[in-house]
């Protein structure tokens, strides 16, 4: 029996399957024009994802490895440095300034908490070079104002750097995970490629209207729960005993109840089969 081995770590994440194969395809030399080609698209997706027209970086390294040339790069030794840390990985930034020989300022909160803007003010002096800060902390999922501390960043007229880990808060900053089913539906369109046979325009329509599509389900079972559960108890049922699911009706639910599970945990048991038709049916819709 094959055992696949899951991950639930504060870093490396599971990879979607098409990511692992084609981690596991022929290697492109960098000075080629498939290589060239391939990484033009790859920061140009990165731009639009990010929400930026500045130039995007690709590191081949951990983050924590990014993380280090974040200090190496923007600092010399001696610099004074602000780190703002409520967690491990806001520790790390203080390993790195005290690595590199920077004067590390350490602003300190317990684990899961945060830190209030007058407190980053006070700390935040004239002769800081940089101020380093998590978007959300890894290791405990609390959130920090990075919009708050960017306008005090800026009100000092100093050349005074803001650098943020947005490892896992890149999403809350580019406000794609403002809303939960909105944050679904516009992750799926960061993480797949349409057909080659459709155009990038008509694979954003499809997932806009996804979008709305979900939206609109939601609320439609939001009311219906609202009508069945929540409202007035028609008079011929008053003072009798109901019960949630008659034996009857789980006796006819339970075959779609296996069914749904053994396809939410085996997927490719559809996927296999409607594939074909999926990519026939994009191809004629995408010209």
């Amino acid at each position: 029996m094959l055992r696949k081995n899951r991950l639930f770590t504060p870093g490396p994440t599971p990879l979607l399957p098409a990511a692992q194969f084609a981690e596991a395809s022929f290697t492109a030399h960098h000075r080629t024009a498939d290589f060239r080609n391939l990484f033009t698209r790859v920061l140009a997706d990165m731009k639009e994802f990010i929400g930026t027209q500045n130039d995007v970086l690709v590191l081949a390294c951990s983050g924590t490895g990014v993380m280090e040339a974040a200090v190496s790069n923007l600092t010399s030794p001696g610099d004074k440095m602000l780190v703002l840390t409520a967690g491990k990985f806001g520790e790390r930034w203080t390993a790195l300034g005290k690595a590199y020989g920077c004067q590390v300022d350490t602003l300190s909160k317990p684990y899961g908490e945060t830190f209030s803007l007058d407190e980053v003010r006070s700390r935040l002096t004239p002769d800081v070079r940089a101020v380093y800060v998590q978007a959300t902390e890894t290791s405990t999922g609390a959130r920090h104002d990075v919009k708050g501390i960017a306008k005090l960043v800026r009100a000092t007229g100093n050349d005074t750097l803001l650098v943020v880990d947005a490892i896992t808060g890149l999403l809350l900053l580019t406000g794609l995970g403002l809303a939960g089913f909105w944050g679904e539906v516009l992750a799926l369109l960061s993480s797949y490629n349409p057909l080659s046979a459709l155009s990038s325009h008509t694979f954003r329509a499809y997932m806009v209207a996804g979008g709305i599509g979900t939206v609109l389900t939601a609320g439609y079972f939001l009311w219906m729960l609202q009508r069945v559960n929540l409202g007035k108890v028609p008079a011929q049922w008053e003072g009798k005993k109901l019960v949630d699911v008659q034996p009857i009706e789980m006796l006819a639910w339970a075959p779609l109840l296996l069914l749904t599970l053994g396809l939410g945990l085996f997927p490719r048991l559809i996927f296999d089969v409607t594939t074909q038709s999926v990519i026939g049916l994009t191809r004629l819709l995408g010209g």
